[in-house]
C-alpha cells in the first residue's frame, strides 16, 4: 500500500482555517485568534514529521519490491535446479545411454548444483537477510516516528477543531495500516526464505540419493559388461581358455589367470561341476582348480577343488538352494595357461 502526500491536504486545510480565524478585534476575539495561531504552527511542525514518515514509507516500498524481484529470480532458479535433477533421475532409471557419459553428466550437473546451491545459500544469507534487517529497522523507525507524532498531533488539537483533527486523524490512519501491512510483508518474507532454504536442503538430498544411485547402477552395468564373465546352463558344456595377459584373473589364487562362469538353480538339487584339461585330452590346459562362489564372482566360496576328476582334472559336487552362483574356473599353478572344458550336470 502506497501512502498519498499530506502536505497538500494540510496546507489547504490551513488556509482554510486562516480565513475562517480572521475575526474582529476585540479580547475574546484576539484570544481565539492566537489559540489558532499556536495550533498553526503546531501543525506546520507536524507536516515536517509527516513528510519524512512519507518518504520513509516510499524507501521501504522500493526495498520490498526489489526483494520480490530477488525471490522471484531465486524461485526460477531452483526451479531450474529441480529440473536438471529430475532429468538426471530418469535416465538413470531408464538407463539411457552409456554408463560413463551418464556419469560425466551427473558429475558436471553436480558441480553445477552445488555452485548455485551455495551461491543461493549466500544471497539468501547476506543480500536478502540484509535487505529483510533493513526493512525491519525501517518500519521501527516509521512505527517510532507514528507514536510521536499521534502524540503532537493529540497535543496540537486540543483546541478541538473538527476539520484539523478530522484530517490528521485520517493520516495518522493511513501511518498506522502502512506499519500494520509492512510488518505482514516482513513475516512473509521470511516464511519465503525458509522455503527456499528447505527447497535448496532437498535438492542437495537429491544429488547425493543420484550420486549414490549411480554408483549402484554402474556397478551392475560393469559387472555386465565384465569380459571375463559368461553364463552357462545346468547341463551344458562350453570351452574357455586361460591366457597370460592380465585381463582376466583370479579373485581367489593370487595372480593366476581365471574365468567365469554363471548359472541359476531353480529348485534345491545336487549339481555337479567337471573342469577337464589336457589329462582327459579336453584341452590343453595341464592342472586345472575349481571355486563355486554364491552369488556373484565377489560372492562367499563354499567349495573348491583341485583333483577330484580324473586324473588332475577338478570337480565339485553338491547340493545347491535356488539361487544364482558363479564358478571360477582356474588353474592350480599361476605359470599355467591353456583350454579347458566345463560341464554341469
Amino acid at each position: 500500500m502506497k501512502l498519498k502526500s499530506l502536505a497538500g491536504t494540510i496546507g489547504l486545510t490551513l488556509a482554510v482555517s486562516q480565513a475562517a480565524f480572521a475575526l474582529p478585534n476585540g479580547r475574546p476575539f484576539q484570544e481565539l485568534s492566537q489559540a489558532v495561531a499556536d495550533n498553526t504552527a503546531l501543525i506546520g511542525e507536524n507536516l515536517e514529521a509527516i513528510t519524512s514518515i512519507q518518504s520513509n514509507i516510499a524507501t521501504i516500498n522500493t526495498q520490498l519490491d526489489t526483494i520480490n524481484g530477488t525471490l522471484t529470480s531465486l524461485d526460477t532458479r531452483v526451479s531450474a535446479n529441480t529440473a536438471g535433477i529430475d532429468a538426471a533421475v530418469l535416465r538413470i532409471a531408464t538407463n539411457e545411454g552409456d554408463i560413463e557419459t551418464l556419469e560425466s553428466d551427473l558429475g558436471i550437473l553436480r558441480g553445477d548444483m552445488e555452485f548455485e546451491l551455495e551461491s543461493l545459500r549466500t544471497e539468501l544469507s547476506s543480500d536478502l537477510d540484509s535487505a529483510i534487517a533493513d526493512l525491519v529497522d525501517a518500519n521501527v523507525a516509521l512505527a517510532a516516528n507514528l507514536a510521536q507524532s499521534v502524540v503532537d498531533l493529540t497535543a496540537a488539537i486540543v483546541a478541538g477543531d473538527a476539520t484539523v483533527e478530522a484530517t490528521l486523524n485520517s493520516q495518522v490512519t493511513l501511518l498506522s495500516a502502512q506499519v500494520t501491512s509492512n510488518t505482514a510483508r516482513i513475516g512473509s518474507l521470511e516464511s519465503w526464505k525458509s522455503s527456499i532454504i528447505t527447497q535448496i536442503d532437498s535438492n542437495t538430498v537429491r544429488v547425493a540419493t543420484l550420486e549414490s544411485e549411480l554408483a549402484a547402477l554402474k556397478t551392475t552395468v560393469e559387472s555386465f559388461h565384465d569380459v571375463c564373465v559368461e553364463s552357462i546352463s545346468i547341463g551344458q558344456s562350453i570351452g574357455g581358455e586361460l591366457v597370460n595377459d592380465a585381463t582376466c584373473t583370479s579373485d581367489s589364487r593370487n595372480e593366476h589367470g581365471a574365468r567365469y562362469y554363471t548359472f541359476t538353480v531353480p529348485t534345491q538339487q545336487s549339481v555337479t561341476i567337471h573342469m577337464l584339461g589336457s589329462h582327459s585330452n579336453d584341452g590343453t590346459l595341464r592342472d586345472p582348480y575349481l571355486y563355486l562362489h554364491a552369488g556373484d564372482r565377489t560372492g562367499t566360496v563354499i567349495s573348491n577343488d583341485d583333483d577330484a576328476g580324473t586324473g588332475w582334472n577338478a570337480r565339485i559336487t553338491r547340493t545347491l538352494n535356488p539361487g544364482t552362483y558363479t564358478i571360477e574356473a582356474t588353474s592350480f599353478s599361476s605359470t599355467q595357461y591353456g583350454t579347458f572344458s566345463l560341464q554341469i550336470q
